[in-house]
């Protein structure tokens, strides 16, 4: 899956309320079924993707988290 129109990798360590309609918009127009429909099941689980961990001012901030982020969320757009 092509990385969509609205997700921009300069604003991962930025604060933002994400557009959910926008995202359910291009995820059925990517062909994106709910989750609950899929016949096999695969779990992706990422431990501790917490704001105090992967934001630089946050109070336990793990220098290399906002690559880590951008990595895991790429990840999950080419493996959708």
């Amino acid at each position: 899956m092509p990385f969509p129109e609205f997700y921009d990798p300069e604003r991962i360590g930025t604060l933002f309320y994400p557009d959910v309609a926008e995202i359910a918009r291009h995820a059925e127009a990517a062909g994106l079924r709910p989750a609950h429909q899929d016949a096999p099941k695969i779990l992706l689980l990422l431990v501790d993707m917490q704001i105090d961990f992967c934001h630089p001012q946050g109070t336990l901030f793990v220098p290399g988290a906002p690559q880590d982020v951008r990595r895991s969320i790429e990840f999950i757009y080419r493996n959708a």
